[in-house]
């Protein structure tokens, strides 16, 4: 990529020399007087791999300042958005099972073809065993690491937002949280959470979830975390009263505090499994347990932006019309329904299974007003049904639920099947693609590790990668 780059600015500088005289600047410069600034970005805005800009960053004080611009990043938001360009999207594979011996916790990567010039990849694995994926206290330090550039100490993934991850880590004495860029490496650690060890390993690392939201409907755009678990302490309380207790925690980048709050659900519980940041919100889906089963009723949001006791703190959305509430239990161990986001938008699928080798899906897209309020009141009539595939015939589709969405792609998800094969579907081809396996055949016996909690964090590059919250704040 810096060859090719290298070539364009000769190209580029080669024509300016060759015009007339009394257009050109003098040619005996360096090219920083040759080029001018609108030249340079031109150029720059044009290179998708990000080593190579990084590179070109270290070339001099001048270009470092200007790919650093405002009119660099402008420019390249408008450039991605006015040549249709897919935005890189990289997928982390994983499960919520953090009571494990750390290094037990297998992660998989997988890369998109776009994502892959951006990370300038040269070999053609897409998908790879991160096998540590985070650094442990009792690891050796190594350069392979996908996130070797944080602090060495057990960590662990909590959710994504972007191209931002937002994690934790518990010491003896305090827990902490980091938000991190992987792709620039920049990361940023929060005050302390107010959480003693023992409700952090008791809790937070077993049940926890939430995620890092963002709210950009103002002039100035907000951030803010929230992070809830399920209270175990009040069992007893919970079968004389059927209500289920969770703590939230919210932190507020402006005050740099932390709040905590408690909620009650009747009779249900949300999903730490699947749940997604989106609008300024974090959702998840409502379910209930018994013996056998698993079902689910509707979509929860908290919007961690108002206070708790305001009417639209949290935010009910029911399911479609259309969608087949008599088939909403478990599949063998995984919902039916599953919901993510493509480019920020809410989406919602149904995977239902017909004999051994066919399957019928649905994928439906929320139609979010921010300045609506009756989302509560009338929101099932907000989904638009984008995807209907009548019994698509298929090789042994028994165990196969919806693992993730692609979060660029729009007709792409992909599929799990047997518990430990990822495949990647496109809609309107009706075609499927074995991207990859999480175990290998003589290790079957440990796929109810993504099978029963898989946990899917999707990373979707913007064209500039996003600053950290802090320097927002």
């Amino acid at each position: 990529m810096m060859k090719s780059t290298k070539r364009i600015i000769a190209k580029v500088t080669e024509k300016i020399k060759t015009e007339p005289k009394e257009y050109c600047v003098v040619p005996k410069e360096s090219i920083n007087d040759i080029l001018n600034n609108r030249i340079l970005v031109e150029i720059f805005v044009r290179i998708n791999d990000f080593r190579s800009l990084v590179q070109c960053r270290l070339v001099c004080k001048y270009w470092f300042s200007l790919i650093n611009s405002n009119q660099y990043r402008q420019r390249k938001i408008i450039y991605h958005y006015n040549t249709q360009s897919k935005s890189p999207v990289t997928l982390l594979f994983g499960n919520s099972y953090r009571h494990l011996r750390f290094d037990e916790i297998p992660f998989f990567r997988f890369l998109t073809p776009e994502s892959r010039v951006l990370h300038g990849k040269s070999s053609k694995t897409n998908f790879q065993n991160l096998i540590n994926f985070l650094v442990s206290p009792s690891t050796a330090w190594k350069a392979n690491y996908y996130l070797n550039f944080l602090p060495p100490q057990k960590l662990f993934l909590l959710s994504s937002l972007d191209d931002l991850l937002l994690l934790f880590c518990s010491s003896k004495k305090h827990t902490h949280f980091l938000i991190c860029n992987p792709l620039t490496r920049q990361w940023i650690q929060l005050p302390i959470f107010p959480l003693t060890s023992q409700e952090c390993k008791r809790c937070l690392a077993l049940e926890g979830s939430g995620g890092l939201v963002r709210d950009s409907t103002r002039s100035v755009i907000r951030y803010k975390i929230i992070v809830l678990w399920y209270n175990k302490n009040n069992e007893g309380r919970r079968r004389r009263s059927n209500r289920e207790e969770y703590t939230a925690m919210t932190f507020c980048f402006h005050t740099r505090k932390w709040s905590r709050s408690n909620f009650f659900l009747i009779g249900k519980k949300l999903d730490d499994e699947n749940y997604i940041s989106c609008n300024g919100m974090v959702h998840w889906l409502e379910t209930k347990n018994d013996l056998i089963t698993k079902r689910a009723y509707r979509i929860i949001a908290i919007d961690p932006f108002k206070y708790p006791n305001h009417p639209k703190y949290f935010r009910y959305f029911n399911f479609p019309p259309d969608l087949d509430t008599s088939i909403l239990d478990t599949i063998q161990g995984r919902l039916t329904v599953r919901i993510g986001v493509v480019r920020g938008r809410l989406r919602l699928s149904q995977l239902n299974l017909v004999g051994r080798k066919s399957f019928l899906l649905k994928v439906w897209e929320f139609n979010y007003d921010p300045h609506s309020s009756d989302e509560d009141e009338k929101s099932s009539l907000k989904w638009s049904l984008v995807h209907k595939v009548e019994e698509v015939k298929w090789k042994a589709s028994h165990h196969l639920s919806v693992a993730a969405f692609h979060g660029d792609n729009e007709n792409i998800i992909f599929l799990l099947r047997n518990s430990y094969i990822i495949y990647q579907y496109d809609i309107l081809r009706n075609e499927t693609t074995k991207i990859g396996q999480f175990i290998s055949e003589e290790h079957r016996s440990t796929s109810y590790l993504f099978y029963w909690k898989l946990q899917v964090y999707t990373i979707l590059h913007p064209p500039v990668p996003t600053p950290l919250p802090l320097s927002l704040a």
